[in-house]
């Protein structure tokens, strides 16, 4: 309990209780803070990593996707009417904001 908690050790301990509690919480620290640093840095070598491997595969499959006369040609539709529908939505916000205001 004492070794877990940043508490001071009871006044009545003695210097070598003291020592010994202190050497405790010092062997308690290294041992968990290179675990700690290990798990933070593979997690993020780790990101890097998956990161660099999606950025290859996304430029294969963007040539890929270009070399498509089906795919472009559906792409633009998609993209037509993503575009047309918030426009739409775009003038019914302002015409209720419009109507709001009177």
């Amino acid at each position: 309990k004492y070794a877990l908690l940043p508490n001071a050790p009871p006044c009545h301990w003695a210097w070598p209780g003291r020592v010994a509690l202190a050497a405790l919480r010092g062997m308690l620290v290294l041992s968990v803070a290179p675990m700690c640093v290990t798990f933070a840095l593979g997690g993020a070598l780790s990101v890097a990593h998956f990161s660099a491997k999606c950025n290859e595969v996304r430029a294969v499959e963007f040539e890929r996707a270009g070399q498509n006369g089906w795919f472009l040609r559906l792409l633009q539709v998609c993209s037509g009417v993503t575009g047309l529908s918030s426009f739409v939505l775009f003038l019914r916000l302002c015409l209720d904001q419009r109507d709001s205001c009177k």
